[in-house]
This record gives structure tokens, C-alpha cells and sequence, in this order.
């Protein structure tokens, strides 16, 4: 019981904006490094940068793929087969590279 105590002491400086706890001197030190000094405010910069770039490329990706889906069921509509679909997806600049199983994924759903 007393490690389930102190993990959540320890959890409850994670959503502090200021951390000076005895009991945790090492985290205490660390976050006052890393908003108090330059160094620390330049790493922090740097992996902030890093998440941005990995969240914008990960909602690039969802939306191609939402827009593929949207594609293949408006050419499903009017096409009459998958191979006259995938042509015209692939004629698309935007999705030129996409694979037959990629659109399969989203014919006929």
C-alpha cells in the first residue's frame, strides 16, 4: 500500500506547474532545470518540436486516408467495376502511389 501511495504522490507532480517536493528530489530538481534554465528550455523546445512534426504527419496520413475512403465510394457510385475504380484513383496525383489493396479496403463499404 505505501508504493501505491507514493506512485501517486509521485503522479500528482506530473501535473504541477512548480515541483519542490522533498520526497522527490531528484524530479524536483530536473523539472526546476527545465523551466528555469536555458539549456532546459531549449530541450524542452526541441521535444516539443519533435511531438509536433510526429502529430502533423500522423494527421496528414489519417486524412489521406479518410479522403481515399470518401474517394472510392463517390467512384463507386458511378463505376462499374473495382478495376475501373482504382484506375481513376490512381490517375488522382494525390493518390498515384496507392496500392489495389488500399483501395480495395474501402470498395463496396
Amino acid at each position: 500500500m505505501i508504493i501505491f501511495a507514493a506512485f501517486a504522490q509521485l503522479m500528482s507532480c506530473m501535473v504541477k506547474k512548480e515541483v519542490r517536493d522533498p520526497k522527490f528530489p531528484i524530479l524536483s530538481a530536473e523539472v526546476e532545470r527545465l523551466k528555469n534554465t536555458e539549456g532546459g528550455t531549449e530541450a524542452v523546445c526541441e521535444v516539443m518540436k519533435i511531438y509536433e512534426e510526429k502529430a502533423r504527419a500522423e494527421g496528414m496520413a489519417e486524412g489521406r486516408k479518410e479522403g481515399l475512403a470518401a474517394l472510392v465510394r463517390s467512384l463507386g457510385k458511378v463505376l462499374p467495376s473495382f478495376e475501373d475504380i482504382y484506375k481513376a484513383v490512381v490517375a488522382n496525383e494525390e493518390y498515384k502511389d496507392v496500392s489495389r489493396e488500399d483501395v480495395f479496403m474501402f470498395y463496396g463499404h
